[in-house]
């Protein structure tokens, strides 16, 4: 037998297949999945260690034309900007680039093509050798990540060094961020820049809608008053708001070793420019009718200082104005790097890197649950290891983008990983933890009401798959392999607050978890990066260290924001890692032509079946969010149709 096919015999638990091709191809599995803690640029950390096989875990060939066709985008975006000096003689060098990359783009879509039909049409036989074939062109997947991420080529090294000394004028205030998006269209958040509306909003459907707390009494170290508050909430009363469950806080608290730690980034001139990540304290507070969610107060950093807690104010004329602009620029600051090093890179890629190294390593390939968890695992070691070897590295484009210093930030990303838990990270937990499930409460939570949808969706999918190989907890607590992975993910996998299995709902709550954090907490986070934060001024990734404590006016306000080449190097990450999109939840299929169906137990897909409804029901969510769409500031990045099974960007 086959033991790389041995995912397509119908799956079976341990105790039912005592065959010993099943023990041999967990010890196979072993070698070539090993563990490694000691990364260069995330230390500590379970990772997936590279080995000589490491070649299979390359993208698909469709994975890398999507991602080649937005790398395609960014250096159209920059080739077509005139506005800076002295580019011609780059322009007639990098065509060249450009034309190559369309130039292979093209080959590879065409392959593709012609690969698909081919499959096809032929037999069982031919579609193996096609699979093989299929492989031929992954080695262009590691040149693909280098040109469409770390953008080390010459063209991005020319325009760096024409951006870095292309930033030295302020005037006109914010004329040059725009400037940057020629062929990217600019995000509608550019005109929100002054919104406090939108600035609320961010809190509920944002790229980082998962820090908001409610609460009912102040923190001690946030001494909001009533005069105070009545400035920013005319008519109402703090102490009412707060009996009415109305408050809400948003804490960076994890964020005070970073705004200790500055960093510096340094452009083609050798000029250094200081960078910084700050720790502020938010206060949010909904209308008496609870239709609307409105910024109330900022305190600057963890502890009261002179500058003292900012209280929110539309009024262009009043001395505090431009006081407030600045604390909602730190405000936005903080929740980028919360977003993109902890909710995003610590909570999901890092998170779901421990199962999708632990579970080929414990469970046979034709174990049920390898079976299911297979397809939301792809991509995922092969983006991690780029993300690790690249993103976070010490010249990576964390460090160009983020404001503290890099080892601080590495740290800080682990530290995240390790500290939490699980179960506590459950969906209906973690609304419940932070006082913000009850929808008498707080009626419009886009992030909450559409991710509740999924999270039920997935766990009524999970149990009826689970429902048909474990025909009741006995048979969970017979499952050895099972048990071996749930304690490898515990001592290997440094997974906090996971345990022992003991039964069938609680297996369904992991799964659940497990599948929901790879797709569609995942899409929660990855997506709004082009649309939201890929301009700068609004979720600036760094602040150059030298916020006026009270700003005069907009040209005060505006010289807290980095260079051009900082905005640039922001604009291109976020443009690519939020575009590409590449499979979809409820889509079970192999990752390599003919891309077959990855579930093949017919009890499982047949007419009616468990894979089927789940198919319905989030036909009927699609439908359900987008209703809501019509009566509330669209919410666009939990529609199923823009959810990838997996984490593969």
């Amino acid at each position: 037998m086959n033991l790389w096919f041995f995912n397509d015999q119908t799956p079976s638990l341990p105790q039912d297949d005592k065959s010993s091709t099943r023990a041999t191809q967990l010890k196979l599995a072993k070698l070539e999945y090993l563990w490694d803690y000691n990364t260069e640029n995330l230390p500590g950390i379970p990772m997936f260690a590279r080995t000589v096989l490491f070649f299979r875990q390359f993208p698909s060939l469709r994975w890398l034309i999507k991602a080649l066709e937005i790398g395609a985008q960014t250096i159209e975006n920059s080739l077509a900007d005139k506005a800076i000096p002295n580019l011609s003689y780059k322009k007639q060098a990098n065509c060249t680039w450009a034309n190559l990359y369309h130039l292979i783009l093209s080959v590879l879509r065409i392959v593709s093509l012609s690969r698909s039909k081919k499959a096809q049409a032929t037999s069982a036989s031919e579609s193996k050798q096609a699979f093989h074939l299929s492989k031929l062109p992954l080695q262009l997947s590691k040149a693909a990540w280098s040109t469409v991420f770390s953008r080390n080529s010459h063209l991005v090294g020319a325009l760096t060094a024409e951006y870095g000394n292309f930033a030295t004028s302020l005037a006109p205030q914010c004329a040059g961020f725009k400037s940057l998006f020629k062929t990217i269209p600019l995000p509608a958040t550019a005109t929100q820049l002054f919104d406090d509306d939108a600035f609320a909003r961010f809190r509920l459907a944002g790229p980082n809608p998962m820090l908001l707390q409610g609460i009912t009494t102040l923190p001690a170290k946030f001494p909001v008053t009533e005069q105070g508050y009545q400035q920013a909430m005319p008519g109402d009363h703090l102490k009412k708001a707060l009996k009415e469950n109305r408050v809400y806080v948003l804490d960076y608290a994890e964020l005070d070793t970073l705004a200790k730690q500055p960093g510096a980034k340094t452009d083609t001139s050798s000029a250094v420019v200081s960078s910084k990540v700050y720790a502020p304290i938010a206060l949010f507070a909904l209308t008496p009718d609870r239709k609307q969610l409105k910024a109330v107060a900022i305190q600057d950093e963890q502890n009261l200082t002179k500058q003292g807690i900012v209280y929110a104010t539309t009024d262009v004329t009043a001395n505090t104005y431009w006081d407030w602009q600045a604390s909602k620029a730190i405000v936005q600051n903080a929740d980028a790097n919360y977003h993109e090093l902890l909710a995003h890179l610590a909570r999901t890629h890092l998170l779901v890197e421990a199962f999708a190294v632990a579970t080929p390593r414990y469970l046979a390939k034709n174990h049920p649950l390898y079976v299911l968890l297979k397809v939301h695992f792809e991509g995922t070691l092969f983006i991690n290891d780029q993300a690790e070897e690249r993103l976070v590295a010490k010249d990576g484009n964390v460090a160009q983008i983020f404001g503290a210093d890099i080892q601080a930030v590495q740290a800080a990303a682990g530290q995240d990983r390790l500290n939490l838990d699980f179960y506590a990270a459950m969906l209906p937990n973690d609304l419940a933890r932070r006082h913000v499930a009850n929808e008498n409460d707080l009626p419009d939570y886009p992030y909450r009401d559409d991710a509740l949808l999924l999270w039920n969706a997935i766990q009524r999918w999970v149990s009826a798959y689970l429902a048909i190989y474990y025909p009741d907890d006995a048979a969970v607590l017979a499952d050895l392999e099972l048990d071996a992975w749930t304690k490898a993910l515990i001592r290997e996998g440094k997974v906090r607050g996971f345990r022992d299995i003991l039964d069938r709902p609680q297996l369904s709550d992991v799964i659940t978890m497990i599948i929901f954090t790879a797709s569609v907490q995942h899409a929660a986070v990855n997506f709004p990066q082009s649309q939201l934060m890929s301009y700068l001024p609004v979720f600036p990734g760094s602040l150059t260290g030298a916020v006026p404590s009270s700003p005069a006016n907009e040209t005060g306000w505006f010289s807290a924001f980095p260079p051009l080449f900082v905005a640039k190097a922001q604009l291109d990450l976020f443009h690519t890692l939020g575009s590409v999109y590449y499979t979809k939840l409820g889509e079970y299929r192999k990752n390599r032509l003919p891309y077959g169906q990855a579930l093949n137990d017919v009890r499982v897909t047949q007419a009616g079946g468990p894979l089927q409804q789940f198919k319905q029901n989030l036909q009927e969510i699609e439908r359900t969010i987008e209703q809501r769409n019509q009566t509330r500031a669209p919410y666009t990045f939990l529609l199923p149709s823009n959810i990838p099974a997996s984490i593969n960007i």
